[in-house]
């Protein structure tokens, strides 16, 4: 009995490269689709209690400095993370020393464990005392405690930045060019093989040399380009990014969201809530095309995405 043909689909295609790039920044362009983008899977989040952690806080030959919960191994995160996007740390400042932090982050939650101290920058200085609860802006703080030593518990988002790859004099993601004769390309490429089950659309998700693991185009951000032939409708699905869509080209089509029915205008921006379902449907004699940006980097790598069908 002879062998049934494998017929390949989206989920199947690997990375795509441009043909013809005539600069470095069209070079570092690469490209996925709907199938095989969001699809990726990452670990779950591990449930874990930190107990050594501030029992090492707490005993006297610890030296001052600053003791991470950490499971970047179980997560492949960057760097020291509790959970994908957070990292918690107990400090420990002994009697009349200091200790500088340098935190790329937005920001740290910092609550008083025991003693009583001060921290500060140049510009700025607080004095901290049992019980307290203090935020510091991201970058180099001075912290000095008091006679006795003290214990704090501080939450930054520093694996947020450093999954975005935001360090000191470091570039996330240089300049990337996709021209539209390479579009158009990376477009037809899809449409030789089936779409299968994996993807919403037949659409290009945009990336880049850096970005490739991500299969984004910046860390958080992705960009995509649906298409939707003639007299087709696309299945209803839902995810937890917001999605905000340029309709870039559509004659008898609308959007049905939440239940809702929203018939498209050519340039038009749309704003797609999150945790809705919502569908595309083609009711005329052309193509239809929508560029989309979501939050799905982001969500994808805390682990948040909730992708679903129905």
């Amino acid at each position: 009995m002879p062998e049934l043909a494998i017929i390949p689909t989206m989920a199947d295609m690997d990375v795509q490269r441009p043909a013809h790039p005539k600069t470095a920044a069209q070079a570092r362009a690469r490209f996925f689709n709907s199938a095989n983008a969001f699809t990726r899977q990452l670990s779950d989040v591990p449930e874990a209690v930190f107990i050594e952690e501030p029992m090492l806080a707490f005993r006297r030959t610890t030296p001052t400095g600053l003791i991470p919960c950490d499971r970047a191994a179980e997560l492949g995160a960057p760097m020291a993370a509790t959970s994908p996007l957070m990292l918690a740390q107990y400090v420990r400042i002994n009697s009349s020393e200091g200790l500088q932090t340098s935190l790329a982050a937005s920001g740290s939650l910092w609550y008083v464990i025991m003693g009583s101290g001060s921290s500060g920058d140049s510009s700025e200085s607080i004095s901290w005392a049992e019980g307290d609860i203090f935020v510091l802006p991201g970058g180099t703080h001075q912290h000095r405690a008091g006679k006795g030593g003290a214990i704090l518990w501080m939450v930054s988002n520093a694996p947020q930045y450093a999954f975005e790859g935001i360090t000191e004099g470091a570039m996330a993601t240089p300049m990337v060019h996709y021209p539209a004769a390479e579009i158009r390309r990376q477009l037809g490429l899809i449409y030789q093989v089936a779409m299968g089950s994996e993807a919403a659309a037949m659409s290009i998700v945009f990336s880049s040399d850096r970005q490739e693991a991500n299969r984004t185009a910046l860390p958080s951000l992705s960009i995509d380009l649906s298409s939707l032939p003639a007299g087709q409708s696309q299945r209803p699905h839902k995810h937890n990014s917001v999605a905000i869509t340029l309709l870039i080209q559509g004659e008898k089509c609308y959007s049905m969201v939440g239940g809702q029915r929203r018939d498209w205008q050519r340039w038009a921006t749309a704003v797609t809530p999150p945790s809705i379902a919502h569908s595309v449907h083609n009711e005329g004699k052309v193509m239809a095309l929508s560029l989309t940006v979501q939050y799905a980097g982001l969500h994808r790598y805390a682990r948040t995405m909730g992708f679903s069908f129905g």
